[in-house]
């Protein structure tokens, strides 16, 4: 998982790569992702749209957390192609 923020702008730029089934332990390509998030100035709470290269879409909403807004945790959910995928990230700079 990589989310790159820029403070700037207050927009955060999310992907994921190399997803595997947690199951099944076999690559899940079509589940790797690609969000854009926004939030408002003053807040640590983000959210925007998400979605996979399988062509599912949804939605992801997060925080900041730590001092510096060094950390990040967050939900996702997405639907489509007669599935749903939910999971939840977590990430430190």
């Amino acid at each position: 998982m990589t989310a790159t923020a820029n403070f700037t702008n207050r927009s955060i730029v999310f992907t994921t790569s190399n997803t595997i089934n947690n199951d099944t332990k076999v690559a899940a390509s079509g589940l790797n992702l690609i969000g854009s998030f926004a939030y408002n100035s003053g807040s640590a709470i983000f959210s925007g749209g998400v979605v996979s290269s399988g062509g599912m879409s949804g939605v992801g909403t997060g925080q900041f957390y730590g001092p510096a807004a060094n950390e990040i945790g967050g939900t996702i959910s997405l639907s489509g192609n007669g599935g749903v995928f939910t999971g939840a990230f977590g990430g430190k700079r």
